[in-house]
């Protein structure tokens, strides 16, 4: 490899013991379960207390309702046990930092650290019901009037236009950003490869994508049958906000641009949501 190149793939892959693994085995289960019950919910809000049964016409905006419902009753327990390594990087934010999907900030005290050296965050967050949440973890994570919330989602075709909107793009929007931290995002945008590659195309020379994603099963035959019959037969993708449970998001990212330096660590390798936690650094 030239240059200062290093690709580092490291796996977490410590023996689980029965009960790990059988709460491995149900867990999306359990999500299913409480993605499909906040759609029921959500749905029988829409016909009798908004009473706005048009609304079931424009389907997008029904699943994005039902899926903040989900987040907002779920997400602080979803992101109360991040990993180390995640937490470590994000004490190190500094300068001008793109945040997508944040939905409701439940990871923003882990920021806290860095806000002293942080110019401005910009949140990218679709969902806008969950705005008024992120702008008060916003300000409990000390970041005050340094944190801006875009109403757009990470895909390029809405994110690009809100960038321009708040003048942050130079030269086309090549080089806007020192840091990007994509949070459980990127199994859940339309076109993941166009996805990353435009979160490159944003990143200064020398700027860190931070990232941790849920990720494709390798390590285990039963947890990537399971991955498979969760999101076919289960219809995980409609359930839970277009999540995919099965991308191959790491080989996505190695490949979205010239890497410098990329260090992904991956976590619960034989679960049925394992992870690649880590950065690359854009040459």
């Amino acid at each position: 490899m030239e240059g200062t190149e290093r690709l580092i793939r490291r796996s977490d892959v410590p023996k689980p013991t029965a009960k790990e693994l059988l709460l491995a085995y149900v867990a999306p289960g359990i999500l299913l379960t409480a993605g499909i019950y906040h759609h029921t919910v959500t749905l029988l809000d829409v016909l009798f207390i908004q009473r706005q049964p048009s609304l079931l016409i424009d389907v997008s905006r029904f699943r994005e309702q039902a899926f903040s419902r989900f987040w907002l009753a779920n997400g602080e327990a979803l992101s109360g046990d991040m990993p180390g390594e995640l937490a470590s990087l994000l004490k190190t934010l500094r300068g001008a930092i793109l945040d997508i999907g944040p939905g409701s900030g439940e990871q923003l005290h882990l920021y806290t650290s860095s806000a002293p050296n942080v110019d401005a965050i910009y949140g990218a967050e679709p969902a806008e019901k969950l705005h008024a949440k992120l702008a008060i973890k916003a300000n409990d994570a000390g970041f005050e009037r340094k944190y801006h919330i875009l109403g757009c989602g990470a895909e390029p075709s809405s994110l690009i236009p809100a960038l321009a909107r708040e003048g942050l793009l130079q030269d086309g929007g090549e080089g806007s950003f020192d840091e990007i931290v994509s949070i459980r995002v990127l199994c859940g945008v339309p076109d993941v490869k166009e996805t990353a590659e435009g979160l490159y195309g944003l990143l200064r020379p020398g700027g860190r994508l931070i990232v941790m994603e849920h990720v494709i099963c390798r390590d285990s035959i039963i947890a990537r049958t399971l991955q498979a019959v969760y999101m076919w037969l289960g219809r995980w993708r409609f359930w839970m906000g277009g999540c995919c449970l099965d991308r191959d998001t790491e080989k996505v990212l190695r490949e979205a641009g010239a890497w410098s330096e990329v260090e992904l660590k991956t976590l619960n390798a034989w679960s049925t949501i394992p992870q690649i936690v880590g950065y690359l650094v854009k040459r």
